[in-house]
């Protein structure tokens, strides 16, 4: 069976595949459901998920979106409070 996925370039079939994914099944039109086991945090059992090319990608870009955009962690924090701190004293 021959899949073809008109929505993707080359480059981002090769990122998609990089990531995992395997390409399953026809979708609707020209699309494939690209699918691959993950385990979710807290358990020992994989579960298969499957997207479009468009949700990979998508979730992608969503993701570095979030790590630009997301509050510092208490540890964060309290390095940058450590880092003040010492150069307060340094200038004493």
């Amino acid at each position: 069976m021959v899949l073809v996925d008109d929505t993707v370039t080359a480059a981002q079939l090769k990122e998609i595949l990089a990531k995992g994914y395997k390409p399953e099944s026809q979708a609707r039109g020209n699309e494939v459901f690209y699918c691959r086991h993950e385990r979710p945090l807290g358990t020992r059992f994989e579960t298969k998920i499957c997207r479009t090319s468009a949700r990979i990608l998508q979730d992608e870009l969503q993701g570095k979106e979030d790590d630009d955009t997301r509050p510092a962690t208490p540890v964060e924090i309290r390095r940058s409070d450590w880092a003040a701190r010492r150069e307060s004293y340094a200038r004493e």
